[in-house]
């Protein structure tokens, strides 16, 4: 019987892969293993899910995988099975597989594989699956969150602020035992400083848009509450490895502090780290060893992630069009590149308005005599704030200079690593693709090996 349902789990599997074209390469930018990951990763979740269910309704079926595991000493189901699937294929896809709902596993698939795609700055493809996950399932409100986030990508606002406007419609009002007005004008008064700090892309041009943020002062509230009483927890000397030192204060004393003052050091907090105040790394590893709490931790580390995604988006609404929120940032960007000293040409790359990523390879700006600067890499030194002359001392000076390596498609690229700029550069064309700012405990090392290699 247990035969009869795997074959049957892997063929229908196999028909969603050939009916859906999955892994046809014209329609994804996704690499190919990303691709397979995410896929494998659901396949086993859903083939779990289901036989778990047969597990309960069929005794016979109970009693062979009984008999299967006493043979090869396997134990019955403990309840962590889906976190073990996620620990293996490096994903984190248990919450998504409740057991007492049923899972559109082709919304789900196009939902994850959108949301990867995002995640590689990959927003053609975001907004392409994640659009057909909303077809297979409208009423997912997270799709909508995260394809308003591709359209930020692609300069189409108007798009984003319409998917906003459709996840806050589907997503149930919250009430809460605080002082509601007095959290949000705090957490509107810290934002602005800790994007500042940060210097984080898109937000640190919209930070004077942000007015009424109130979703994403909600999300923030549940995940900071889930934490300070996780704090109160004998398991939180482990748990709170994973969270930023600076934040512990705020958690600790978090009951105690009024709503005016809980907002404005929230709000600080996500703007200078975003959903990293938990670092993902030791939270799977608290997962993965099955520390009590790491659940509730995980929880809170989801409700901080979204709270992320809703704060721009938030923004860009306030605008009320994408007309403005494009005047905006391209006032912002010109004020920016020039503090950082780019030239008005090299300016006026990334203020034309509605300009997509597929456009990258034929526009590009002479940084030098030989070195170009891609569209994209210049609009992501403006957005990090790293100044052209950081650009050419790493080019001109690094500090180290990494191996050649070569992508999927076959594309060489190369990392320059200076004083307060990485640079990675196409050596074939001479073409600058991606830029960084360098980490100053990153920058300190080199410097140091440099020192001490040359006495």
């Amino acid at each position: 019987m247990l035969k009869s349902l795997l074959d049957y789990q892997t063929s229908t599997f196999k028909e969603d892969l050939v009916n859906e074209q999955f892994f046809q390469t014209s329609n994804q930018q996704l690499p190919f293993e990303e691709n397979g990951r995410a896929l494998g990763s659901l396949f086993a979740h859903n083939t779990f899910k289901d036989i778990q269910s047969y597990i309960n309704e069929y005794a016979p079926l109970s009693q062979e995988i009984q008999n299967i595991g006493l043979q090869n000493r396997y134990s019955m189901p403990t309840g962590n099975e889906h976190q073990e699937i996620d620990r293996k294929f490096s994903t984190d896809y248990a919450s998504s597989f409740d057991p007492t709902k049923e899972t559109n596993f082709n919304a789900l698939s196009y939902q994850m594989r959108g949301e990867k795609a995002l995640e590689f700055g990959y927003f053609n493809q975001a907004v392409n699956d994640l659009g057909k996950a909303i077809e297979l399932n409208p009423t997912n409100p997270v799709s909508y969150l995260h394809r308003g986030i591709a359209n930020l990508g692609l300069r189409q606002y108007d798009h984003a602020i319409k998917d906003y406007h459709a996840y806050i419609s589907q997503t149930p009002p919250v009430t809460y035992s605080f002082n509601t007005s007095d959290f949000i004008i705090g957490f509107a008064k810290g934002l602005p400083r800790g994007i500042a700090e940060s210097g984080k892309g898109i937000l640190l041009f919209l930070s004077d848009a942000i007015i009424h943020p109130i979703h994403t002062a909600q999300k923030m509230y549940e995940a900071l509450t889930i934490l300070s009483e996780l704090a109160r927890t004998e398991q939180w000397s482990s748990l709170c490895k994973a969270v930023a030192p600076e934040l512990h204060k705020l958690i600790t004393k978090w009951d105690t502090l009024p709503s005016l003052e809980r907002g404005e050091l929230s709000s600080f907090a996500l703007g200078k780290y975003g959903c990293d105040i938990i670092t993902p790394g030791a939270l799977a590893k608290l997962i993965s060893k099955g520390v009590k709490g790491a659940q509730e931790l995980a929880t809170a580390y989801k409700n901080l992630q979204i709270a992320e995604k809703i704060l721009p988006l938030e923004a860009a609404a306030e605008l009320g069009s994408g007309a403005r929120v494009a005047e905006v940032l391209q006032a912002k960007t010109v004020s920016r590149a020039e503090e950082l000293g780019f030239n008005s040409s090299e300016i006026n790359q990334v203020t034309k308005v509605g300009k997509i990523e597929s456009d990258i390879a034929k526009n590009a700006s002479k940084i030098s005599q030989n070195i170009k600067l891609t569209e994209h890499a210049l609009q992501r030194a403006i957005e990090r704030g790293v100044s052209k002359e950081a650009i050419l001392d790493a080019i001109e000076a690094p500090l180290k200079i990494e191996e050649i390596k070569i992508d999927r498609l076959g594309r060489p690229s190369q990392r320059f690593i200076g004083k307060k700029a990485e640079v990675v550069l196409n050596p074939e064309t001479q073409q600058i693709v991606s830029v960084n700012p360098t980490s100053t405990k990153k920058a300190e090392k080199l410097i140091d090996e440099l020192s001490n290699g040359s006495s």
